[in-house]
């Protein structure tokens, strides 16, 4: 179960399809149970179907309602109200209770007779807390994949923190994301450090030749963003870096790939003239553009403000790009500084040029950590590894193999 899927775009639903896909080609039937939302909007989205089958995955799609957080705020608001409520959950299980529900889900899940009940991404609290229903209908081990962004006030919910007691197990995409588990639940449930994938032979075919030529981008340094282009991901202390480098070399060319967010978009049109011709928009781009588009690059930074993972970088590794990002709890654990990329402070657009400026200017190092990168991923963060680590601990769980890896 997963707030979204595809077609909807973000690390986590690309995560979550590369598992599924994998498990489906090694024999295993997988059912996702998802809203009929695309990603961050707020309506029911009739363009997706119901029910499909993508790539051997089951996708079942449910309209998301607001029926008891409405009740529960409706209450409040009544004499007395308030008071009822807080003496029946509690002060801290009121404050945050969670909003969102998918009518029709434990049926759903009921139906489809699992073994194992996955809840990946825990942004949307209500959801998490649905499924442990399930305990009351049929015998069913839990695990939660909550890809904590622990920069970001949801994760720090004590309402989260007490779900994870109730699942048999978690899977935490980095050693930082295990600790904060561990120390914002208080808990010693098993959780295990798996990551996330890439597949090599997606990147294999590049062509940035081909959008340096459509862009213009001949003969320029060029540092590039690829993904959403939003205010989290660090895009505003991408552009004041950009700002100060140009300072210094006016030839730097940003390619910025990826839909723009209002905010972003008004930013841009805020800049300069001189800043704007030295900015290249692509707009949404397709899947197979990828590739040539980290091909077209220099550096790739993305200084992200609050990440669980980031998937991203690998991508850039596999083109054999450097990496610039944010010295934050999750990244920090896939970046190793000045071994296969650079950390800067996300608060510090100075820091963010520096590290930047650092790399245009040294093409040997360029190379060095872009190498480095590329093996890592390589050799920790194929898909095929981390399906072959998944199937490892969905197993442990469904047979009651689970512990605690790694001690308290």
């Amino acid at each position: 179960m997963a707030p979204y899927y595809h077609p909807s775009v973000g690390g986590g639903e690309l995560h979550l399809r590369t598992i599924s896909e994998r498990l489906v080609q090694r024999g295993h039937q997988v059912t996702v149970i998802t809203q009929r939302v695309t990603s961050f909007a707020q309506t029911v989205d009739r363009t997706l179907r119901k029910s499909e089958i993508i790539n051997g995955v089951h996708v079942r799609r449910l309209a998301p309602h607001y029926l008891v957080s409405n009740l529960i705020h409706t209450t409040m608001k009544l004499p007395g109200g308030y008071r009822l409520l807080r003496a029946l959950m509690g002060t801290r299980r009121l404050a945050n209770f969670p909003d969102t529900f998918l009518s029709g889900a434990l049926v759903a899940a009921v139906r489809a007779r699992p073994d194992l009940v996955v809840v990946e991404n825990w942004a949307l609290s209500g959801l998490v807390w649905q499924f442990t229903l399930l305990r009351h209908v049929r015998r069913v081990k839990l695990v939660g994949m909550p890809l904590f962004h622990t920069e970001v006030r949801w994760s720090h919910s004590p309402f989260l923190a007490e779900m994870v007691n109730r699942y048999d197990a978690m899977v935490a995409l980095t050693e930082h994301e295990r600790a904060f588990i561990r120390r914002q639940s208080g808990s010693d449930h098993p959780v295990y450090v798996v990551g996330a994938g890439v597949d090599p032979s997606a990147f294999a075919e590049r062509h940035g030749a081909r959008i340096r030529a459509r862009y213009g981008l001949q003969g320029f340094p060029v540092v590039g963003y690829i993904g959403r282009i939003r205010r989290e991901k660090g895009v505003p202390q991408l552009l004041a870096a950009m700002d100060i480098l140009w300072q210094s070399d006016h030839r730097i060319r940003l390619l910025l790939a990826g839909r723009l967010d209002h905010e972003i978009t008004q930013l841009v049109a805020g800049l300069s003239r001189e800043a704007r011709s030295r900015i290249v928009l692509t707009g949404e781009f397709q899947d197979d553009e990828k590739p040539s588009l980290f091909d077209a690059i220099d550096v790739f930074v993305m200084p992200s403000l609050a990440e669980s993972f980031g998937i991203v970088y690998l991508e850039a590794w596999l083109c054999r790009r450097p990496v610039v990002g944010a010295k934050t709890g999750a990244v920090a654990c896939l970046i190793t500084e000045g071994v296969d990329g650079l950390l800067a402070d996300p608060a510090d657009p100075s820091s963010l040029a520096a590290a930047i400026g650092s790399l245009l200017t040294d093409e040997e190092r360029r190379h060095r950590l872009a190498d480095a990168g590329y093996q890592k991923t390589l050799t920790c963060f194929t898909s095929d590894r981390i399906a072959d680590q998944i199937e490892n601990v969905y197993r442990s769980v469904v047979e009651g193999r689970a512990h605690i890896p790694g001690g308290p």
